[in-house]
């Protein structure tokens, strides 16, 4: 049914579903495709705004290209996916190759030609590791790069003799920035401009000329033009489209509730003067039902369905009212005290000024009609006691006594609520998913607890329930954020026992333990997304552990090496390295993969000036507790782990160097804490002066 289609926000494959008119001109554009026959290439591009189902209608072209007795080789590649210009690149010809392997009848001499080429146009090397062997190879490919237009044109008439159409198709063009939108540009029309080869492209027109323009500084529209050259708007969404589709899936959801206290009266007056006119686009019906589908059912005898409805179109579709909404029960429940009006009044006309003029009345009308209130505050209509009294028995939103339930899942608890989390993951697009995560992690609740922390520990309660599809986004998007987490706890006060320092790599160790697929490439490009080496190394370290692994063998076996030595080299080379969060930990993982005399010379380096050498000592401040024999109350203090330090400097040499830095007038509480801290921690050691 159509409600299992939209319910995870996927895009519709079978044109028999289709609500919005989209299959028939999918259909002729098909054809148009099916019979094309292309010399140097062609691009068609799907212009449309996000969310109002690009992905369906590039779905009902490929059911009809595929069902075409000559149908051309389909290949699907998305770019979101490619961080950097040869990233993309790669995987554009690893996507190629891997789908022309697949042929039987294709030369194996093009595949190779284009791996070849791959390598050639790329600016990737074989790590130093690999010995001598790296250094033939990478000097045998730099003799190469001056013979690409010839293997260019090699492949092309290769390709031109295989007598085979290909159609590669290009989908969420809208989630990449300008500059990846350029490099995708480029790599259809300077790199892989291959006869027989036509691309279907999926973005936004306006918002992709935009952001070419301002990253090149030209007419983007212009630029696109010379790009391609059959572009194809969506069919125009009219008002009767969505609101078929949208009652269509409702009926369906609703088919599936026992039971519902729903009023048809209230449902029209409510629906036809509001809620039909707050959805625009497809992508807002698919979240509406996902909300509906996950939130409603728990609260299903408590609330009113229309008003519930109306909530969670207002929640997902307009935020900020919502937020008023929830912050202010005492201003839309029960009924208006005379005294009151004119303070009312100015309040609600405050956050009413804020929307545009087309949707102020909208929203002035269909606010009335579920809360009573306002009806009072912009009119002179009184109500009753008696009113107030079956708003409560009807379980309406306007009810003090309800009100609170419509908004469980936004109210400030020292709990996260499984609603919450079910919420978060009904998500499939990664951008919608990634928001709402950073939405719920912010802040702290009520006993001072930073919220990324219970986030953090109820997912892991979901971990087995995750689809495999999904898992890889999630993973990535965790990696992505891991060190914004870790920031966001540690910017709390106090000392905890288990923080996100903990919690991020574990859930994400979780993740991937569940994860069935190609785990090698998904560590390879989540450790790309990362910017914590703290969360790469605990999660490596998880893995050997469990695996019974020696980590410089995983390391190697996995093909991870050239990655993680890549993103120390990095940071140290940028000056960001004392940057990490649990340096001393780092530092010990570097040595364990790589020569000791490494990460000891990147510290001798570093602390040549004295302030970076009070930035390095910061990092072995370690907390201490203390209890009183007989007392509960724990005492906690602050130490310097001199052991850790001497390990990769001498503590002479820092004792005569704090002397002479101690007299700088120009030191910060920081760095003079630090100083009073090692200070301290030498006295009470065992020995006064510790050499190498």
């Amino acid at each position: 049914m159509l409600l299992d289609v939209f319910s995870a926000d996927t895009s519709i494959k079978n044109p028999e579903l289709d609500k919005l008119d989209y299959a028939t001109y999918a259909k002729h554009v098909a054809e148009s495709i099916v019979s094309n026959a292309p010399g140097e290439g062609i691009v068609f591009a799907v212009n449309g705004k996000w969310g109002t189902g690009k992905s369906t209608f590039l779905e009902f072209i490929k059911t009809n290209v595929k069902a075409a007795e000559t149908a051309p080789i389909i290949i699907e590649f998305n770019p979101w996916w490619f961080s950097d210009k040869d990233s993309l690149i790669r995987g554009f010809f690893d996507t190629f190759s891997d789908e022309l392997s697949k042929e039987t009848d294709c030369p194996w001499r093009l595949i190779e030609d284009l791996k070849v080429l791959c390598n050639l146009i790329t600016s990737i090397k074989l790590p130093s590791w690999y010995g001598r062997i790296a250094s033939v190879l990478n000097w045998t490919l730099s003799q190469f790069r001056n013979d690409v237009p010839t293997l260019k044109s090699q492949i092309k008439n290769a390709i031109q003799r295989y007598n085979k159409k290909f159609l590669i198709v290009m989908d969420d063009l809208d989630r990449l920035t300008s500059d990846e939108v350029i490099e995708v540009i480029r790599l259809i029309k300077a790199i892989a401009d291959f006869p027989n080869v036509m691309y279907l492209l999926a973005f936004d027109k306006e918002e992709a000329s935009k952001a070419i323009g301002h990253r090149l500084n030209i007419d983007g529209h212009t630029y696109l033009e010379k790009i391609i050259q059959v572009p194809i708007d969506l069919p125009v969404l009219m008002s009767d489209d969505l609101s078929n589709m949208f009652i269509s899936s409702l009926q369906a959801f609703l088919s599936r509730m026992p039971s519902v206290n729903f009023s048809n009266e209230r449902w029209n007056d409510i629906y036809h003067q509001g809620i039909r006119n707050l959805i625009t686009k497809p992508r807002d019906i698919s979240r509406i039902m996902n909300a509906l589908r996950v939130n409603y059912p728990p609260i299903m005898n408590e609330v009113d369905l229309v008003d519930f409805i109306f909530i969670e179109v207002i929640r997902l579709l307009y935020p900020s009212l919502y937020e008023v909404l929830r912050n202010n029960p005492n201003r839309f429940t029960g009924i208006e005290e005379g005294h009151n009006k004119q303070s009312a009044q100015v309040f609600h006309e405050e956050w009413l000024k804020k929307f545009e003029e087309d949707k102020k009345e909208i929203l002035r009308s269909v606010m009335e009609l579920v809360f009573p209130r306002l009806r009072s505050v912009w009119s002179n209509y009184v109500y009753s006691d008696q009113d107030e009294v079956q708003w409560r028995k009807d379980l309406r939103i306007c009810s003090m006594e309800h009100y609170p339930i419509y908004f469980k899942f936004g109210v400030p608890t020292n709990q996260i609520s499984n609603e919450e989390i079910r919420t978060l993951l009904a998500f499939t697009d990664s951008i919608e998913f990634e928001q709402a995560l950073l939405k719920m992690s912010e802040g702290v609740m009520p006993d001072r607890t930073p919220r990324i922390r219970k986030v953090l520990i109820k997912f892991e309660d979901y971990v087995s329930d995750i689809p495999q599809q999904k898992l890889p986004m999630i993973i990535k998007i965790l990696l992505n954020l891991s060190n914004e987490f870790i920031t966001r706890d540690n910017q709390q006060a106090g000392f905890a026992v288990i923080t996100s320092e903990y919690l991020v790599p574990r859930l994400i160790w979780r993740l991937i333990k569940e994860f069935e697929g190609d785990r090698e490439k998904l560590l390879y490009e989540g450790f790309g997304l990362t910017t914590s080496l703290y969360v790469m190394f605990s999660i490596i370290d998880r893995i050997v552990e469990e695996e019974q692994k020696e980590l410089n063998w995983f390391l190697n076996t996995m093909g991870l090496r050239g990655i993680v030595s890549r993103k120390i080299d990095e940071l140290a080379q940028s000056g960001t390295l004392i940057c990490q969060r649990r340096l001393p930990y780092i530092l010990n993982r570097w040595e364990k993969i790589s020569d000791i005399n490494e990460p000891i010379n990147w510290v001798l380096g570093w602390i040549e000036d004295d302030r970076n050498l009070l930035s390095f000592l910061m990092h072995f401040i370690t907390p201490v507790s203390s209890q009183t024999l007989g007392s509960v109350n724990v005492h906690m203090s602050k130490s310097i782990d001199l052991k850790a330090i001497n390990h990769y400097i001498s503590l002479e040499l820092i004792i005569t160097r704090l002397n002479t830095i101690s007299k700088d007038e120009r030191l910060t509480q920081d760095e003079i804490e630090v100083i009073k801290l090692f200070n301290s921690s030498l006295s009470l050691s065992q020995e006064s002066v510790i050499s190498t």
